[in-house]
């Protein structure tokens, strides 16, 4: 259900993330519309970097100020979660 493409931006059904990874910021964009979206970025140690619950926005841009590392994003959508990996370069 989820597959990374050659340079690495995550792609599943309803969600893209790009770039990733990334040395500045990350835009994720949710297709589908008129649904509750909650964002929640996480670093490995589960401390929460970014966090974001909304209606009508459907696209997002996050990460600018993120240190070097992993992270994981969950995205939540009509009650369906997805968990993403992120790196910021």
């Amino acid at each position: 259900d989820c597959n990374q493409n050659a340079i690495g931006n995550v792609i599943t059904n309803d969600i893209k993330v790009f770039p990733n990874p990334s040395s500045k910021d990350f835009t994720l964009i949710v297709s589908k519309t008129n649904s509750q979206v909650e964002i929640d970025v996480t670093d490995v140690n589960g401390n929460t970097v970014y966090q974001t619950n909304e209606l009508s926005n459907h696209n997002f841009i996050f990460g600018k100020n993120f240190l070097r590392g992993i992270y994981f994003v969950r995205v939540t959508e009509d009650g369906n979660t997805k968990t993403l990996k992120l790196v910021k370069q």
